[in-house]
């Protein structure tokens, strides 16, 4: 046989050694699906961190939502605390007159203060009149003895007491500034 021949089993069969297969297509359509599969992941990733960054600007709109409600509600029942506190001390003022007007009022200590006050005031005019002198040598110091005679000390105290009640209003305020109320019965600063 020859060389150049090959042998074959049936007529018209030959093989033929210079045909090849060209896989590049088949490559080329696996790159391109594989490609376009991480196209579609990077933009699905993307797609995701889109929606992430709306669903965060949409919680932090309803925290600032809920901040603004939680103060509204806050101011509002702090309005309604203060309402509560004046009308309950408009209460305990009426009380406090009405035991005023009806004789319930303790008056006793300011009754023996003055008792005391009236026989003081007898001392002090004695003892002014002594420094006095038959002929008013001693008028400056029998003046200030004078002066500071217990009723005088008396009109001061009831001027105080009166400049006091005028003011009152004020000054509780005041003292009452910035005090938190956490029950009828207990104030802290």
């Amino acid at each position: 046989m020859e060389q150049d021949q090959l042998q074959t089993y049936e007529e018209g069969t030959a093989f033929k050694p210079g045909h090849t297969v060209d896989v590049i297509p088949a490559l080329d359509r696996i790159n391109s699906r594989l490609n376009a599969a991480d196209q579609e992941a990077l933009a699905q990733v993307r797609r995701n961190n889109d929606t992430r960054v709306k669903n965060a600007e949409k919680a932090g709109q309803d925290l600032i939502a809920l901040s603004k409600m939680s103060k509204t509600l806050t101011d509002f029942l702090v309005e309604r605390q203060k309402g509560i506190n004046e009308d309950e001390k408009a209460e305990g003022v009426i009380e406090g007159y009405n035991d005023y007007q009806s004789g319930k009022l303790d008056t006793q200590p300011l009754e023996e203060g003055l008792a005391t006050a009236k026989q003081q005031d007898v001392v002090a005019q004695d003892v002014s009149s002594e420094v006095l002198g038959d002929s008013g040598e001693n008028y400056e110091a029998a003046a200030s003895i004078g002066r500071a005679t217990t009723w005088r000390e008396v009109g001061r105290r009831q001027g105080a007491a009166m400049a006091a009640v005028a003011g009152y209003d004020s000054f509780i305020d005041e003292q009452l500034n910035g005090m938190q109320f956490n029950s009828s019965a207990v104030c802290r600063s």
